[in-house]
């Protein structure tokens, strides 16, 4: 088996990719950003099966039968996971999701990069967590899930209007997202 790992860029400016939406009155579901992982990994799927490969789409819960996708992105050679716990994408930085792929076929594989984006980085997100998540010593988890706890709970649903449905404000956080420095740079011969 091989695992094929996509990417969408999820730019700082379009929050709302990471909204839970509403749809025909049912629960709030995936956000906006998910769904369209969910349909591109529908379309390789779909491509997949008209060549005669098998193949299933994975999601993040590793209990479900999943990957961790920041790994499964790290050993695809997309970027490197940085001191925010986030994984750094050489052209879009951390502004990135991941959905994957398991694929019954042998690919060639990627090779993690040679790219280290912290390293002469002033780590302004080591400053702008609020639970202090994020420190010298590394990644406190826990602290992480309060903050995303907080967030979920006080959640503000805003309404649907003509062209758009319901949503449930995103209980990510981002802070430290968002206050990365790395510009996206750094070039991969031969990759995109």
């Amino acid at each position: 088996h091989s695992i094929l790992v996509v990417a969408l860029k999820h730019p700082g400016d379009k929050p709302d990719l990471d909204y839970f939406i509403k749809r025909d009155g049912a629960r709030f579901g995936n956000s906006e950003g998910n769904r369209r992982l969910m349909d591109i990994s529908d379309r390789i799927g779909r491509w997949l099966t008209e060549e005669g490969i098998t193949s299933r789409d994975l999601h993040y819960y590793v209990e479900r039968g999943g990957v961790f996708l920041k790994g499964a992105a790290v050993l695809a050679g997309l970027g490197s996971i940085g001191v925010n716990n986030l994984l750094i994408h050489p052209g879009f930085g951390p502004r990135i999701r991941f959905r994957a792929h398991l694929v019954d076929a042998p690919l060639t594989p990627s090779v993690p990069l040679d790219f280290e984006p912290c390293m002469d980085c002033q780590r302004p997100c080591l400053n702008v967590c609020p639970e202090e998540a994020l420190d010298h010593t590394g990644y406190l988890t826990g602290r992480c899930q309060v903050r995303l706890d907080r967030n979920a709970a006080e959640a503000v649903i805003l309404p649907a209007e003509e062209d758009k449905p319901a949503a449930r404000e995103s209980h990510c956080c981002r802070k430290c997202e968002l206050s990365c420095s790395y510009t996206g740079t750094f070039e991969i011969a031969g990759r995109q």
